[in-house]
């Protein structure tokens, strides 16, 4: 798993912890970036991309749940 960093300055500048490493330090203040992709590699950060994805997934389904058709069937509305 690469853990993934952008260049705050930057529009697109983003590295992977590997590629800033063999790049050698790079000035600027820098922020991690899970969901982003190594502008250099292609690396990304699967594990966050997983996690985000199984989140977004159980948001969906409570939002399906929450949306019942038949309303509350004490009548009252939120």
């Amino acid at each position: 798993m690469s853990t993934i960093y952008k260049l705050v300055d930057s529009k697109s500048l983003v590295m992977c912890e590997e590629c800033l490493d063999e790049h050698g330090p790079v000035a600027g203040k820098w922020e991690e970036a899970p969901l982003e992709e190594c502008s250099i590699c292609g690396a990304q950060d699967q594990d966050t991309r997983d996690e985000y994805e199984n989140w977004t997934n159980e948001a969906n389904q409570m939002a399906y749940y929450d949306d019942d058709p038949y309303g509350d069937p004490y009548g009252i509305q939120f």
